[in-house]
């Protein structure tokens, strides 16, 4: 567990001018996850965007320093083989917004400052070019119906995961126009990585959309799992999903992961 102490000398070997105090720590703790918070702290020194991502954090928590200033620039040094001074590049200016706030895929989302550390690029919602959408949604088909599970952010730039649901109008085509389109909250998210994972045998959520009337369930079998996507009086989508596809759901966990990035990822380190 990181003391009070540790992350003060974190933030100051990032150049940090700020002095915490408990009742700080109280007003960042209420913005962030705390363990995120230490993790990034600890990175700011060599790390642009955990330094920017801290430095939004304790501007929005009232931490005001007389000054924050950017990344420390290498001080210029004789070139040992011509004797010169060798210039020293300039820091870049640190981003007023996230990236990801300025989604091609996403453009009906309203854009605003991302709460949560940058993961790979690869890996973020919203950062991807359209090649690598498709390592961010998984699709299984079924006799009756296909899913797609596919990578999302909230309303409230929260990292998750949406699953859509289309019946079947002929082999191998599916009506995608009327699917059923639910996106898991933040507290569905883990309990369904669970029983894909092995760690729990059924979930079952409802009251999803603006009326209240959608739902999903997935439940382990012999063979692998079953998921059911329904809403009001329409057909329900079951579809029966191999455990071989359950592991490429994977982008489940990695959503789980997004908010502090596989970087900062590690043991609890909260104070």
């Amino acid at each position: 567990m990181a003391s009070l102490a540790q992350v003060q000398l974190h933030l100051q070997r990032a150049g940090f001018g700020v002095r915490l105090d408990p009742e700080a720590a109280s007003r960042i703790g209420a913005l962030v996850d705390k363990d995120t918070f230490v993790r990034a702290a600890a990175r700011a020194h060599s790390d642009q965007a955990a330094r920017g991502w801290v430095e939004r954090v304790l501007q929005k928590a009232g931490v005001r320093p007389t000054e924050i200033p950017s990344a420390a620039t290498p001080s210029s040094s004789p070139d040992p083989n011509t004797g010169a001074a060798a210039s020293s590049p300039s820091a870049a200016p640190e981003p007023t917004e996230e990236p990801a706030a300025q989604s091609a895929r996403e453009p009906e989302r309203p854009s605003g400052t991302q709460e949560s550390l940058p993961l790979d690029q690869a890996a973020s919602p919203g950062r991807e070019s359209g090649e690598d959408r498709s390592r961010n949604q998984h699709k299984v088909f079924g006799g009756k119906a296909a899913l797609t599970w596919e990578a999302d952010v909230t309303r409230r730039k929260e990292p998750t995961v949406a699953l859509d649901a289309a019946l079947a109008t002929a082999p191998r085509q599916y009506d995608w126009g009327n699917k059923i389109r639910v996106q898991l909250t933040t507290g569905e998210l883990p309990a369904v990585a669970a029983v894909l994972l092995g760690y729990s045998d059924k979930v079952e959520f409802a009251s999803h959309g603006p009326q209240a009337n959608k739902g999903f369930s997935v439940e382990r079998q012999d063979q692998g799992f079953f998921v059911r996507v329904f809403q009001g009086g329409n057909s329900i989508r079951a579809v029966p999903m191999s455990a071989t596809d359950a592991f490429q759901v994977a982008l489940i966990r990695r959503q789980l992961l997004w908010p502090v990035g596989v970087n900062y990822f590690g043991r609890s380190a909260g104070w």
